[in-house]
């Protein structure tokens, strides 16, 4: 496997209370993550951290957010505030898996040609929104681990989105208007659901009528604490993780490629998810998925 480099990104914007950091990436490399030393900035007030490559937004969460998914794969919480300096991952990869070429599977690869289709990563920005009450807010140093780009062109796109859905009330609730199952997105990684009060007791995932997932607040604890994939549990949070074990292949299928090239896929409410929730509350919802870059 290609060489791990760390080094650091030059290309930052302007840092200023209510406005937004761009961080702009060399084309070229494969880039694995993203490490951030920041100061004067809580998580609260990085209301919305975007990953773009060319135009798309593939990731979209709060600094809240990816620090949960960060804390979910046993990377350290973020530990900067006021007055204070800390450190804050953004992973692109598929964190901490058993076997580095699935890790990297979901890498950035930029600026190199699909010998097929001619699709090219020629632009990607990291783009933080900051609260206007960030009094003194600074992005001491940027870097990224990086490898050499591989010719495959952009391969894997791994896109994490943001979005809330509603209990309004006790009991057992379904939603299925998830994305659309495509190119872009060809299978489901992980779920993870934050209620904003009361709790999350029992979920079940369904793909058409085959039940794929069951498991009840507390099993769910268990199995993130119990297993050997380094991953753990956090009070108040409800994640599916299908790559528990650190199994990288083990993804909820929802859309696949014959042989002839012809796209098979589910339709929008063929894979569900089913709550059983102990009061009212809103539920943000971080979704990834696996796909095309088109």
């Amino acid at each position: 496997m290609p060489f791990r480099t760390l080094r650091e990104l030059t290309n930052v914007s302007q840092v200023k209370p209510g406005g937004v950091v761009t961080i702009t990436f060399d084309p070229g490399p494969k880039y694995h993550a993203a490490l951030l030393k920041l100061k004067d900035i809580t998580l609260a007030q990085i209301t919305e951290m975007r990953l773009k490559v060319n135009s798309e937004v593939v990731h979209r969460y709060s600094g809240t957010e990816l620090d949960i998914l960060n804390r979910l794969r046993g990377f350290q919480a973020y530990s900067g505030g006021a007055a204070t300096t800390g450190f804050l991952r953004v992973p692109f990869d598929r964190p901490k898996l058993r076997q580095r070429v699935l890790e990297e599977d979901g890498g950035i690869n930029t600026g190199q040609m699909d010998p097929n289709t001619g699709d090219m990563i020629t632009v990607m920005k990291l783009e933080i929104q900051l609260a206007s009450g960030a009094y003194s807010p600074e992005v001491v140093k940027a870097s990224a681990f990086q490898s050499v780009g591989t010719n495959e062109g952009p391969g894997t796109i791994r896109r994490i989105m943001s979005t809330t859905r509603n209990a309004q009330g006790a009991g057992r609730i379904t939603w299925s208007d998830f994305e659309v199952p495509s190119a872009k997105f060809m299978s489901v990684a992980s779920i993870v659901m934050i209620p904003d009060a009361n709790n999350i007791t029992e979920v079940e995932v369904f793909r058409k009528q085959d039940s794929v997932f069951l498991a009840d607040s507390d099993e769910n604890d268990y199995l993130l604490n119990d297993g050997d994939g380094g991953r753990q549990a956090i009070a108040g949070v409800f994640p599916i993780l299908w790559d528990l074990e650190g199994y990288g292949g083990n993804v909820l299928s929802i859309a696949s490629v014959r042989n002839d090239g012809t796209l098979v896929a589910l339709s929008q409410g063929d894979y569900r998810v089913k709550c059983q929730v102990d009061g009212a509350m809103q539920v943000t919802m971080l979704m990834e998925y696996l796909g095309r870059l088109k």
